[in-house]
């Protein structure tokens, strides 16, 4: 019976988290605001593990805190959406949830395996070009060497020479070889850089990906705080997508994440920045923008998508109108980016919940 209230208490407390309901025996308050969210993503990351019987292991310990702590709002929402809908989150539903982000963002498994890859290859470059100088400056000691032994003697000036020629065509062809490894290395060093710039750009539409975004949105975070700007985040993501891509097929779901890419393009400049986070999710950046001012680009964006009257191509059958809900958060609002990143996904899910296309501030 304990054991059982306090599973149910648990399972209040994560509810709590996604307002299906208010949270019946939240923790007191910390001594600090950063104590508290410590403690608040401690109990969200304990209550969701313990509260689904869940195992206590590394892949689901990582995957709550990623969805706890904003770094997966994606997840977080479908937790949230399952939770709402009465579902049990169970080990095989989280586990396909974590091979679907897997599929949409690539990059993420391959990323420290090209680290260490272009790491070898800038040792092997340096190794080589160390050991070229090293062969140049051995075939002049040889010739130094015999300009100093034929002074001396004289009646071996021809054998000397002779045995220094072979030697010196050897060190040459060797350093032949070792400049040519050295720039065969320097080529493959520049391949494995513009392959990592492209490991940040999802290929669908080409913006930045979620691994792209995350360096874009580091960098303009560190401006807008030197320079005393404002800055707001923004997530959108495509209403009901999943009954176009089961209704109309994959192919003609591509296409509208092509178009939401596009149109998201368009707002492109120094200091606007969009992305697409995984899925039908995209996220935005902007800097020296209030949090009505984003609202109000975003607003113009989704009615302009709604204007659109999308058809699959195999059959002329007719979509309809498209739309995103979004939900933005001023950046400096709150403690730290994740959180910001958490309150725009969480004004998200409120837009969603209030009928969708539409745009929500986060309070």
């Amino acid at each position: 019976m304990i054991h059982d209230q306090s599973m149910q208490r648990r399972r209040s407390r994560i509810r709590g988290l996604f307002g299906v309901t208010a949270p019946t025996d939240a923790p007191a308050d910390a001594h600090t605001p950063v104590e508290g969210e410590r403690a608040r993503l401690l109990d969200a990351i304990r209550d969701f593990l313990l509260g689904n019987n869940l195992d206590i292991s590394a892949a689901n310990l990582l995957a709550a805190h990623t969805a706890f702590s904003g770094g997966n709002p994606r997840l977080r929402r479908r937790i949230g959406e399952r939770i709402a809908a009465g579902e049990a989150i169970s080990q095989f539903w989280l586990d396909q949830q974590l091979r679907d982000d897997g599929k949409s963002d690539p990059a993420t498994h391959y990323e420290d395996m090209a680290v260490r890859l272009q790491s070898s290859v800038e040792r092997f470059r340096d190794t080589t070009s160390s050991a070229r100088n090293a062969v140049v400056s051995y075939g002049r000691d040889i010739a130094s060497q015999v300009e100093t032994l034929a002074r001396e003697e004289p009646a071996a000036t021809s054998l000397l020479r002779e045995k220094s020629q072979g030697m010196a065509e050897t060190a040459r062809t060797f350093e032949m070889r070792l400049l040519r490894a050295e720039r065969e290395a320097q080529s493959l060093r520049e391949e494995l850089a513009r392959a990592r710039r492209d490991a940040t750009i999802d290929p669908l539409t080409q913006l930045p990906n979620r691994r792209g975004f995350e360096a874009v949105f580091e960098e303009e975070f560190r401006m807008a705080r030197s320079n005393v700007e404002a800055m707001c985040v923004a997530f959108c993501d495509i209403d009901r997508f999943k009954c176009i891509n089961d209704s109309f097929g994959h192919d003609t779901g591509d296409r509208v994440i092509v178009a939401v890419g596009e149109l998201l393009k368009t707002m492109g400049t120094g200091s606007c920045h969009a992305a697409r986070h995984g899925g039908e999710e995209f996220v935005m950046i902007f800097r020296g923008f209030t949090t009505e001012q984003a609202r109000e680009r975003i607003d113009a964006m989704r009615i302009a998508l709604g204007k659109r009257r999308f058809v699959q191509e195999s059959t002329g059958d007719v979509i309809g109108k498209v739309s995103f809900s979004a939900g933005v958060a001023d950046v400096f609002a709150f403690p730290d980016r994740r959180n910001a990143l958490r309150a725009a996904d969480e004004a998200l899910y409120r837009a969603k919940e209030a009928g969708r296309d539409r745009v929500e501030i986060a309070g």
